[in-house]
């Protein structure tokens, strides 16, 4: 098991198989590195990330639902056939999230992939956690990141 600061900031634990995402990862799969982190298991095609925004006014005045609605926009863009599933809501070390479920084609194949985006607030911050994963391998690598979600620690 593996326990690391996200932004120096948010604490999580994953387990060894996967293996932190360097900055050329990154952009592969979010196309900027800026503001986060992730981790991926190649062997099982599971990816998680962690987003934030940088403290500001414009935060305060908005909420996590609107942070999401923002992402789905990109996501209808640039995802091949983008469908949202669900739309969900939870509450990670305390802190109510927001978010979707939805489904997407990995571009040029016939891939089928699933994910989940949860944004909730911490301080004057946004954090935005997202899990990707092949459709066959949805059941196993879900209780992976849940497992991740349930060893979130938020700064006080």
């Amino acid at each position: 098991m593996k326990r690391t600061h996200v932004n120096k900031e948010l604490l999580l634990n994953y387990t060894d198989n996967f293996h932190e995402m360097d900055a050329g990862e990154l952009r592969k799969y979010f196309s900027t590195e800026q503001n986060r982190w992730g981790i991926h298991d190649e062997k099982r095609h599971a990816i998680i990330s962690v987003a934030w925004t940088r403290t500001g006014l414009l935060n305060l005045l908005t909420d996590a639902k609107a942070i999401v609605k923002g992402a789905e926009r990109c996501m209808k863009k640039n995802l091949q056939d983008y469908c949202r599933t669900e739309q969900i809501s939870t509450v990670i070390s305390g802190a109510k999230a927001k978010g979707i479920r939805f489904l997407y084609t990995v571009t040029g194949t016939q891939i089928k992939q699933k994910g989940e985006m949860l944004a909730m607030r911490c301080g004057g911050k946004f954090y935005v956690i997202e899990f990707i994963t092949n459709v066959e391998g949805e059941a196993e690598n879900r209780r992976m990141y849940d497992a991740v979600l349930q060893s979130v620690e938020l700064p006080t």
